[in-house]
């Protein structure tokens, strides 16, 4: 009867640390996709800002160009 005792308590801890360890588990990969899609944010943040500074890069680039062309047409 102690023996069945202890192999219930025994079993009864085991289930307990299980459980806690699966909370963790799944606790673990929420904060895991939090900061995944927190990193894309802020990924796709950067993408949108490098775009601009393309676009501004080139809308410079352009009008740079036209003067040029100006200059070298008033000269001739």
């Amino acid at each position: 009867m102690l023996i069945t005792y202890t192999l219930e308590h025994v079993a009864q801890q085991y289930a307990l640390l299980v459980k806690e360890q699966r909370q963790k588990v799944i606790n673990y990969e929420k904060l895991h996709d939090k900061w995944i899609m927190h990193i894309n944010i802020n990924r796709n943040r950067l993408l949108e800002l490098f775009n601009r500074l393309n676009k501004i890069e080139q809308s410079m680039n352009n009008t740079k160009n036209i003067f040029q062309q100006f200059d070298h047409s008033k000269l001739s």
